[in-house]
């Protein structure tokens, strides 16, 4: 379904005729690691990897690398409040 409307919005949008293969890796070392659970293991809180082009593309859209571009991007805000004057 996602993918014949990738390829409807393809030709809507950019008068372009796709190809399009989806497959799904269900390999355990591509698999994302369990929630956390208080250890210090590697842990994932859900969401998605995706790969494209023998994995030269990579979308990483766990809630982890979410979390990490909003502190990222929080940090100015962080250091105004805290620190005014400078």
């Amino acid at each position: 379904e996602v993918r014949d409307k990738y390829i409807k919005m393809m030709k809507d949008e950019c008068a372009m005729d796709v190809e399009v293969t989806v497959t799904l890796n269900e390999d355990e070392g591509k698999m994302l690691p369990p929630p956390p659970d208080g250890t210090p293991m590697i842990s994932c809180s859900g969401g998605i990897i995706m790969e494209g082009h023998s994995g030269r593309l990579v979308l990483d859209n766990t809630f982890d690398k979410r979390l990490e571009v909003c502190f990222h991007d929080l940090k100015p805000v962080t250091r105004k409040c805290l620190f005014p004057s400078c």
